[in-house]
């Protein structure tokens, strides 16, 4: 199903433009950023840009390519190849968001926890002074109820 939507026809058949992904980017666990990739019409750079990603090094510094036939033809290669980088494309951005999530709710669970663990030992220092007045006081009436008694 995926694949059918990811073809010329289909994008074509939706008589948009462009087809824009909005979605959050992990930069580090304290750090995300909202960016905006075109999905559709894939464009060269965006090929080459997306091929560097998965070689790890810049494509464009490879030595020239052999010319090689290609069979059955360059447009059927290329439509079976478009949607699988588009696949994996949509797959990136849904494990960037992921992993956004994770780390968001990673710093939040963070921050209640030491929110709660601050808000304990405030209130049991104000348990303690409460229980030491508590046993001041009663200390104090016994030392008063014996000083009157001799009296």
């Amino acid at each position: 199903m995926l694949r059918e939507l990811f073809t010329k026809q289909a994008f074509e058949k939706l008589n948009y433009d462009a087809i824009k992904v909005v979605h959050s980017y992990y930069i580090s666990a304290i750090n995300q950023k909202a960016i905006v990739k075109q999905f559709l019409p894939l464009s060269r750079a965006d090929i080459v840009e997306f091929l560097n990603e998965v070689v790890g090094q810049d494509t464009s510094t490879l030595s020239e390519p052999q010319k090689y036939t290609i069979e059955p033809d360059t447009e059927t290669i290329v439509n079976e190849v478009i949607p699988m980088i588009l696949s994996m494309l949509l797959y990136e951005i849904l494990l960037e968001s992921k992993a956004s999530e994770h780390s968001s709710r990673m710093v939040a669970m963070k921050n209640a926890k030491d929110s709660a663990t601050k808000k304990v030992s405030a209130l049991t220092l104000s348990y303690n002074k409460a229980r030491q007045a508590s046993i001041t006081k009663e200390v104090s009436e016994i030392v008063s109820g014996v000083e009157s008694m001799k009296e």
